[in-house]
């Protein structure tokens, strides 16, 4: 099974160099005069392009300083290099400036002023206008307060994607009489880009809240407020938070925090996803295996598109993985987060909550319990100290996901070849975006976990 992937091992110098911030700002001393600092980030394998960003600090001839924030295009070698051209004397970052770094495959330019897609954004920032927004769209989306009225608001931006979406929260300032003893006091609203990631997130969280999960004493959910279509906006209540699961884990596998609370957790999330895939929550929206195949596939056509040297040798892994998939059926489709890792899960004082449903789906059980396995697995190989032995590492991060899924099985069924064969595609997975996002030490654990993973999934094809 493991045949072909050694060739994903090594990331070829030209591209392992765009994650190293010495070469990358090296490079540019010699093309941008006065620079004093850059990074570059962002790099993303899209449909036709391999893009990054790049923010250059420099100083003018008149010494002013400067933060220039370029566009990056990553030409791998044999698809044609850019004419060099000369940029406009004294105008670094103008209309029309380009610049060509071949010993990165770089090519930076003039960014052009970026078409919002946020619109929602100004208007949720703004604290006067996001009060009266929050208001009406409350009242409308949430029959229980209908006569809610808010004096004020503070807002606070949590987690921001530019482009993709944000997380903003409210502490509302609520009239001192006249007031419900129900009415929220902090409030989150998310905006995204796409659409339907926000009404699956809305169709998922009333059906959550509509269901035994809403009274749960294993794990909280937030309360579906409002979801305003035209702005792309879902408005929820909070979840109480003082750090996530995947921030606990990582202090414990790096030896800042006690195993014994992160133990705890960990049975409380298995638990709190049992409840979750038995809370009989209805939703339209399906995920196979076959699909997540597919999207696989899909992400390695577009690498080997522009890595042709990559092509082919991914073909008899999966080929294996499907034979396999053939064999052992699905267990029956539960509601699903679909995206379920430790980031997603809160913890305060004891208790867990579980956020971000935008992927809520009816989907076989493995699919939640594989991808919170790997996505373990990958943080762990990079939270572990350095000088620990990779193969004390895998067995570490073994215990932890073995702890995980039988605290799952105590509670629901799951089949343990579909979790095998589900963590197959997302590591797999997390080698190909180790790829499209340059991250060569990335890459290394990834591609240790892959290659540990096929060996046991090999030997369970015999048995």
């Amino acid at each position: 099974m493991w045949e072909g992937l050694e060739r994903f091992a090594a990331m070829p110098g030209w591209l392992a160099a765009l994650a190293d911030p010495a070469r990358v700002e090296a490079a540019l001393r010699e093309a941008v005069p006065g620079l004093r600092g850059a990074l570059l980030g962002g790099v993303r394998l899209k449909r036709d392009s391999w893009t990054a960003r790049a923010v250059l600090a420099v100083t003018g001839a008149d010494g002013a300083e400067r933060t220039l924030e370029l566009a990056a295009r990553i030409v791998p070698p044999g698809r044609g290099e850019p004419e060099t051209t000369t940029p406009p004397a004294g105008l670094l970052g103008a209309e029309g400036w380009r610049c060509w770094l071949p010993e990165l495959r770089l090519e930076l330019s003039a960014d052009a002023e970026p078409v919002a897609k946020l619109p929602a954004l100004a208007l949720l920032t703004d604290p006067e206008r996001a009060r009266a927004f929050l208001e009406t769209a409350i009242r409308a989306g949430a029959p229980a307060y209908q006569d809610l009225r808010i004096l004020g608001c503070s807002p606070r931006v949590m987690r921001h994607s530019p482009g993709s979406r944000c997380t903003i929260l409210y502490r509302l300032t609520l009239p001192a009489e006249s007031r419900a003893a129900t009415w929220p006091e902090v409030v989150v609203a998310k905006t995204y880009h796409r659409s339907d990631k926000g009404r699956i997130a809305w169709d998922g969280m009333q059906a959550l809240w509509r269901s035994p999960l809403a009274t749960s004493g294993v794990v909280a959910v937030a309360e579906p407020l409002a979801w305003v279509p035209e702005l792309n906006v879902l408005v929820q209540g909070p979840i109480r938070q003082e750090q996530t699961l995947k921030e606990l884990l990582v202090d414990t596998l790096a030896g800042r925090d006690g195993q014994g609370e992160a133990n705890s957790y960990l049975a409380k999330t298995a638990a709190g996803l049992a409840e979750l895939h038995r809370s009989g929550a209805p939703s339209a929206e399906r995920a196979t295996w076959e699909d997540e195949l597919a999207e696989v596939r899909q992400v390695l056509g577009r690498l080997t598109g522009f890595l042709p040297e990559l092509d082919g040798a991914a073909d008899p892994f999966l080929a294996d993985v499907e034979r396999l998939a053939a064999r052992v059926p699905a267990d029956p489709a539960v509601p699903a987060h679909r995206s379920f890792r430790p980031a997603q899960v809160l913890l305060h004082h004891g208790e867990i909550g579980f956020i971000d449903f935008d992927g809520f789906c009816h989907a076989e059980p493995a699919l939640d319990v594989a991808l919170f396995r790997a996505t373990v697995r990958d943080l762990g190989m990079g939270a572990l100290p350095p000088a620990m032995p990779p193969d004390v590492r895998l067995v570490r991060l073994d215990e932890l996901c073995e702890a995980f899924l039988v605290g799952y099985e105590a509670l629901a069924p799951v089949s343990r070849e579909r979790v095998a064969l589900w963590e197959t595609l997302d590591l797999f997975t997390n080698v190909l975006h180790s790829w499209t996002k340059a991250k060569p030490a990335r890459l290394a654990h990834a591609v240790t976990l892959l290659s540990d993973h096929t060996a046991s999934v090999e030997a369970l094809s015999r048995a």
